[in-house]
């Protein structure tokens, strides 16, 4: 009794000393604890989310590369707990929706589904959407995850995946893009799946100056660890239950703009070690050539460009999403 008491007597404290406060003062505390507040929800939800069990293999080192990396399950598994971030998926559905305005009618198709987050906030806002792949791994997760949803599994390089003017709008988020070698094959197809006045839907970076650490490295959501860096952080380091990712992000070339580039090649390279020292190491390539080059490219296959979004609002600085369509006539 003494104890509760004794708390009564700081809590009542507490509360004088915050209504002897000027007002202004009162409401900058309110909002410390508040901010405070959140960042320990988000720090421990982060905590909490990577309790992955481990990956289990005989060798003592494994290697994949490029798209047998998207092909392996337990990678598909942690995939989200590494690059999943709700506020990302939310914003950029809405900014797309506010521009193009689909109907629950319209067909839009996403390539490069991966887990299918995008196809499934768009699909529980009442969109009619289909996720295409080339990952098979991808698809069968993604289908498991959203069962309500449709993914294909096929090459966005192969044009039989869909009909003529098929759809109402095509969406390349989350980088993948920069996983399909030839761009303009890429583009002709789209061009010829989309109806007339369809929007083509483009998430590109400014490659030498985004942000490549993963989501999972970054607990200090409100703060962005590259704001006050001296140097640009390219290195990510998750902690699981079972086992460590590291990851390093390195770009070759030196070509934002446009003209000729000799050398656009991207890589992220990581390492997954347990705790009996075993090691799988992945290395994925991209294909990450400036914006302009990649804009020109989609302007030869026929289309204009209608508005462009910075993401700096929603923590993603120097990541755009591009919103260019196909002429009516």
């Amino acid at each position: 009794m003494n104890t509760l008491l004794e708390n009564k007597r700081v809590v009542d404290q507490i509360a004088d000393k915050i209504n002897g406060m000027p007002c202004w003062m009162a409401v900058m505390l309110f909002l410390a604890i508040v901010i405070i507040t959140i960042w320990l929800i988000s720090f421990f939800y982060d905590i909490n989310k990577n309790k992955q069990e481990g990956f289990t293999q005989e060798a003592n080192f494994i290697l994949k590369q490029d798209d047998e990396v998207f092909e392996d399950p337990f990678y598909v598994g942690i995939y989200d707990d590494l690059f999943y971030k709700k506020m990302y998926n939310t914003y950029e559905v809405g900014v797309i929706i506010n521009e193009i305005h689909p109907t629950s009618k319209d067909v839009i198709i996403e390539i490069g589904s991966k887990t299918g987050n995008y196809v499934g906030t768009m699909k529980s806002n009442g969109y009619n959407i289909v996720g295409l792949d080339k990952s098979k791994a991808m698809v069968e997760h993604a289908s498991k995850k959203y069962p309500d949803c449709k993914f294909i599994h096929g090459d966005p390089l192969e044009f039989m995946n869909f009909s003529s003017e098929y759809a109402t709008a095509i969406l390349l988020l989350d980088f993948s893009i920069y996983y399909i070698s030839d761009r303009r094959t890429l583009f002709y197809n789209c061009y010829q799946w989309l109806k007339p006045g369809g929007y083509l839907v483009l998430h590109l970076v400014n490659r030498h100056m985004f942000d490549p650490v993963a989501p999972a490295a970054k607990p200090f959501t409100l703060v962005s660890p590259q704001s006050v860096a001296p140097t640009r952080i390219t290195n990510s380091d998750v902690v699981f239950n079972n086992f460590n990712y590291k990851s390093k992000f390195e770009i070759e070339g030196n070509n934002e703009g446009g003209g000729m580039n000799t050398n656009d090649t991207a890589k992220i390279i990581e390492t997954m070690k347990d705790k009996q020292g075993k090691v799988r190491k992945n290395i994925r390539s991209m294909k990450m050539t400036g914006q302009k080059i990649i804009i020109g490219e989609a302007k030869d296959a026929g289309f204009m460009m209608l508005s462009q979004y910075d993401l700096l609002k929603n923590q993603r600085e120097y990541q755009y999403i591009y919103i260019l369509y196909k002429p009516s006539n």
